[in-house]
């Protein structure tokens, strides 16, 4: 190898190459890329930007997520990658994407105002074919199936048999459950009884709780086997609680 080519480093690959690479760094990656000149910054602090709506967007954050999207409504627009809190990792995905994959209707609602209409199709569509590495959206059978398994077998089963389904079989599908369907469970303003449309314009006062969520990710990552197969959510009359 010469001594030219030696000496070659990132600053000499094209932008285009740069721009690609982005999507496989860390924030913390970007972030320090972007202040090493006002070239990376020019080429490395929009991808930050677009990855911190996607992180409002996968949390359900939907007022933080607009309130950066009046400020620059290109954001919309763009693909990053986001980590959300039941630890799935999506590349090359825009906020209305994962909207449309976490079926967050509010979400999706919200972000139609800064997309226009061909843009937000073509967006839809290329979810449609291309999927992403969990499906072109999320499935609830899981959890679905493991409720009626416990309602099926409520008056068969002992009591250790029933605790222990619907803390492990139970409680992990709730784990996994996209930000804004644990809103939905932890709004204190209505019960579940009767059972709710879930057709209201918008989804108040729970976004608090997404602490709910973000403790049983915290035990996940922490690899406490005892506890991570015991997490779940229990929904009172007013109230969302985690139970062990």
């Amino acid at each position: 190898m010469s001594e030219e080519k030696s000496k070659n480093t990132i600053t000499d690959l094209p932008q285009d190459t740069l721009i690609k690479s982005g999507e496989y760094l860390l924030n913390k990656d970007l972030a320090s890329f972007a202040a090493v000149s006002k070239g990376y910054h020019g080429i490395f602090k929009p991808m930050l930007e677009i990855n911190k709506l996607l992180l409002h967007v996968a949390r359900g954050e939907q007022d933080k997520a607009e309130n950066m999207l009046r400020g620059n409504p290109a954001l919309a627009w763009y693909s990053g990658t986001v980590t959300d809190l039941s630890e799935r990792r999506f590349a090359n995905i825009t906020a209305f994407q994962y909207a449309l994959w976490a079926m967050d209707w509010h979400m999706w609602t919200m972000l139609l105002k800064y997309l226009p209409k061909p843009e937000a199709a073509a967006q839809a569509r290329a979810l449609e074919e291309g999927g992403t590495e969990y499906g072109t959206h999320f499935d609830l059978n899981k959890l679905l199936q493991a409720l009626d398994t416990y309602i099926k077998h409520y008056n068969s089963w002992d009591e250790d048999m029933l605790t222990d389904h619907w803390c492990k079989v139970v409680g992990g599908a709730q784990r996994m459950l996209p930000a804004h369907v644990v809103n939905e469970y932890c709004r204190p303003d209505r019960s579940f009884l009767p059972t709710p449309t879930f057709t209201e314009t918008s989804l108040p006062g729970a976004v608090a709780d997404l602490l709910a969520l973000q403790s049983l990710s915290t035990v996940r990552t922490q690899q406490l086997a005892s506890l991570k197969s015991e997490l779940y959510l229990a929904r009172s009359n007013s109230k969302c609680n985690i139970l062990l």
